[in-house]
């Protein structure tokens, strides 16, 4: 029996994300490994007959100590369970992963691009230097024929190519982690006086937060008649995460109803009438995907990631990264005018059944494998 072994920061992430991935490369005949940091979904994984490794790996990039010390883990795991091919996904992954990977002999590595994250977003001198010197080392590893990576939107892709660590011939544009309709069903919004405009994603400022705080503040003037509503949490892990200090200000002034970190999504996007992310720069959000999948309409940036899911006037509203008082504008249009809002949320419906149907997605990724690993 050959065998896959997925490399994410999280456990979480990997059941949000790839759990229908990994259970459908098990119906295949794949044993299936996990190498990630174990925490409340370790045991959920391990029930549905994937074994979990666990690993010390920081998200963000930690001291050289640190890093190389998770690059050792990487290659003692590698060793003992000798996997056929070795799936990395999001970006410190496919840094340390593919390190690991190579020095252990793995014969196939696959790099999974989520998103180009923190290092690529951030003008900081850390980040800049961090660039300047790792992505000519991981240029050359990637030239070896055993790498191939995974991109998901066409502007990550030029990037990338640019950058040299994806190779003409060596990679698949596949779109996200794909939505599983079945479970975010078309549902109706329920008719209101009171519309909800909801952003849903983890705390980040490269998330947009500050400019959704921003442009709940510039509506609450407008006297506008909507709820604002903020669903995730903080993320200490991340150099981009606000601070506590920073969400209980906003909910002392009464800008918004917070939600914390939740796990039915389905329930949560019903409850709202407009989703709203105004990122800086994505992957393919998997937020803007199950709400269009439900039928709600969307209002985002014309950032990569983002503008792959959204046509303008189509299925949502795509504004300027940064500019909260468009950000408003649109997210006010939305509130005001429900026929539209319903409108959108069929179109983005229909869009999500015919490109990003998790079936779609997951069919895609494990016809690559077949193919890497029957070479």
């Amino acid at each position: 029996m050959k065998s896959i072994l997925y490399l994410v920061t999280e456990d979480w992430y990997f059941w949000s994300h790839r759990k229908m991935l990994a259970e459908q490369t098990l119906i295949e005949g794949y044993k299936v490994i996990v190498a990630t940091n174990p925490g409340n979904y370790t045991d959920k994984i391990t029930a549905i007959g994937i074994e979990v490794v666990p690993i010390s790996m920081a998200r963000s990039v930690a001291n050289p100590i640190k890093e190389i010390s998770s690059i050792l883990q990487l290659v003692e795991i590698n060793k003992k369970y000798k996997p056929d091919l070795v799936h990395n996904i999001s970006l410190k992954p496919i840094l340390l992963g593919s390190i690991g990977a190579w020095i252990a002999g793995v014969p196939r590595v696959i790099n999974a691009y989520t998103g180009l994250g923190y290092i690529f977003i951030s003008s900081s001198w850390s980040s800049l230097i961090f660039r300047k010197i790792i992505t000519p080392l991981l240029s050359l590893l990637f030239k070896r024929e055993q790498f191939y990576s995974i991109v998901q939107n066409k502007d990550d892709e030029t990037l990338l190519m640019d950058e040299g660590l994806v190779k003409t011939g060596k990679y698949s544009l596949i779109r996200g982690a794909g939505v599983d309709t079945s479970h975010f069903k078309y549902t109706p919004e329920v008719p209101t006086d009171t519309p909800i405009v909801m952003f849903a994603s983890r705390l980040l400022v490269d998330k947009g937060i500050r400019e959704f705080i921003e442009a709940c503040k510039i509506l609450r003037t407008r006297n506008t008649g909507a709820s604002y509503v903020v669903v995730g949490d903080v993320d200490e892990g991340n150099p981009s995460s606000i601070n506590k200090s920073e969400l209980n200000s906003w909910l002392e002034d009464q800008l918004v109803e917070w939600w914390g970190h939740r796990d039915d999504m389905y329930n949560v996007i019903c409850s709202a009438n407009v989703v709203c992310l105004p990122s800086y720069r994505e992957g393919l959000p998997k937020t803007l995907l199950e709400a269009a999948s439900v039928g709600r309409a969307i209002v985002t940036t014309d950032v990569p990631g983002c503008r792959d899911i959204v046509t303008n006037n189509i299925n949502g509203l795509i504004v300027n990264a940064k500019d909260a008082i468009s950000l408003a504008d649109a997210m006010e249009s939305l509130v005001c005018s429900p026929a539209s809002r319903i409108e959108m949320g069929k179109a983005g419906r229909t869009l999500v059944e015919n490109k990003f149907d998790v079936n779609i997605i997951n069919r895609r990724t494990i016809d690559l494998y077949n193919l890497m690993l029957n070479k």
